[in-house]
């Protein structure tokens, strides 16, 4: 690999976040909604190692999950040579860092938790009720989200100093003479 590739290998990484699972597949007519929206389906997997002694951790489950992804959003997918628990393989999705990804959860509630709520029932109640803490309120983020104006401004800025030293970069090193 040469300093241009690896230099476009960074520059991708930190403009997109790496999505691995397993891409669900509608039926032919069954579900052609998403697919002319151009959503398309994931069942998450998170890789810490990509060894066969450490697959990836896939949910399954009650804690099963799903992620929808904008088809536009995704700009480079494939296999990703890592495996679940199960040893199938994994796919990758790059994802740009400014989209949204859609999180689906299946969380089992009984009717009867449902209507203790009464008529306090919310989407913050009804998630108090699905938690493990059965705490009334969502959990609080730790961190604040990025303005949605910082990420594109960043990506102007990271191109224009790749665009302005790029020379320079890939020049080689001038070393000065030795001294006699």
């Amino acid at each position: 690999m040469d300093y241009s590739e690896a230099k476009l290998q960074q520059l991708n990484a930190a403009a997109t976040y790496r999505v691995y699972g397993h891409e669900l597949k509608f039926e032919q007519g069954s579900s052609g909604a998403a697919a002319r929206l151009r959503w398309r389906l994931v069942s998450p997997c998170f890789c810490v190692h990509d060894t066969a002694d450490s697959p990836c951790r896939c949910m399954h489950g009650e804690d099963r999950f799903f992620w929808w992804l904008v088809d536009d959003a995704v700009v480079r997918e494939g296999e990703s040579g890592r495996k679940d628990h199960e040893g199938n393989d994994l796919q990758f999705f790059d994802v740009l860092l400014d989209s949204q990804i859609l999180v689906e959860s299946l969380q089992p509630i009984s009717t009867g938790a449902l209507k203790g709520l009464g008529d306090a029932i919310s989407a913050q109640r009804v998630r108090g009720v699905t938690s493990d803490s059965g705490a009334d309120v969502p959990p609080q983020s730790v961190a604040k989200p990025l303005p949605p104006w910082v990420v594109p401004l960043l990506k102007e800025i990271l191109i224009f100093l790749v665009e302005r030293f790029w020379d320079d970069l890939t020049a080689p090193i001038k070393w000065p003479p030795p001294r006699p």
